[in-house]
């Protein structure tokens, strides 16, 4: 008895050995686009609605999330603004800058109210540079996306990212 015991000790030892509780593992996502493209010499006027389209190549996924931001200039820095804007006129207009994306294109737009002539605004409607960021949603849900540079810093963190510039 005492034989076939040890004979069973040392069978589920060296079966129990063999085992690895290593859950250490590493996922590498093949599939998800972090992309940043940059649309220059953007003009909005009544021949195009106060409306640009940009075409995605390849489509966005279901889980990925559209940001936009637009260029201004701030005490001679470059600054990058999250739209939706709304920009306020010293004569109570008001100046709208807005986006909508489908996993195809995304559209920017701009409206006004009655105080505010879009057509008459060459500072905010003519040469704007708009940067279109494409990120996965789990990623918006853990960078501050409300800024263009904390967004750029995080994508670098998990490999980078290329700014792909395109004149409109």
């Amino acid at each position: 008895m005492k034989k076939i015991f040890l004979f069973f000790a040392f069978a589920g030892m060296a079966v129990f050995t063999g085992c690895d509780n290593d859950d250490d593992v590493v996922y590498t996502d093949n599939d998800t686009i972090s992309q940043v493209i940059e649309l220059t010499n953007v003009d909005f006027n009544a021949g195009n609605n106060f409306t640009i389209f940009y075409q995605f190549a390849p489509p966005t996924f279901d889980a990925d999330v559209v940001l936009v931001y637009r260029l201004v200039n701030v005490d001679g820095f470059d600054v990058w603004q999250q739209i939706p804007r709304t920009i306020y006129l010293n004569n109570g207009g008001e100046v709208d800058y807005d986006f909508n994306f489908t996993a195809d294109d995304v559209e920017i737009f701009m409206q006004s109210n009655e105080f505010a002539d879009l057509n008459a605004l060459p500072g905010l409607t003519q040469n704007q540079i708009f940067r279109i960021v494409r990120v996965p949603g789990f990623f918006a849900n853990t960078v501050n996306v409300n800024s263009y540079d904390a967004v750029i810093e995080a994508l670098g963190q998990q490999g980078g990212v290329e700014v792909h510039r395109l004149e409109n």
